[in-house]
């Protein structure tokens, strides 16, 4: 039916990026200890999961993000599953190097850049979020 993956003697474990929605996780303590949770069934797990692959800070579900990523270089600005016009966007590559900032946008592209990871400043009613985005 699926593929089964066993960890043991883990406090953590990352699940890979497609990971379906439908994969339903058992955690096991001993015999006598066993909770099972489909991924779906979680309101939160693929906010947070866009979140963490976006470099968003997990504490703060309200934060905004860049989706979909990776992508190939055109990006959207989301926050709480809503498209948000961002007052400013600047990116820049792993030297530190500013390739470009938009303002006033709510999407972007960098599809003219080769393929690699970037970082992000985000302004947005006052506050700063920063993060990572992976150019396919």
């Amino acid at each position: 039916l699926g593929k089964t993956t066993r960890y043991e003697n883990q406090r953590v474990v990352d699940l890979p990026d497609n990971s379906s929605p439908n994969a339903l996780i058992s955690l096991m303590v001993g015999t006598d200890c066993q909770l099972s949770k489909r991924l779906s069934d979680d309101p939160a797990y693929l906010r947070k999961k866009e979140a963490c692959a976006s470099g968003a800070p997990m504490g703060d579900p309200a934060a905004p993000v860049l989706y979909p990523n990776p992508s190939s270089g055109n990006f959207i600005c989301v926050q709480q599953s809503a498209s948000l016009a961002a007052d400013a966007i600047i990116i820049t590559n792993a030297q530190g190097v500013q390739i470009g900032k938009f303002n006033k946008v709510r999407q972007f592209s960098i599809s003219n850049y080769p393929a690699g990871v970037y970082w992000y400043q985000l302004v947005s009613n006052g506050k700063t979020f920063t993060g990572k985005l992976v150019k396919l």
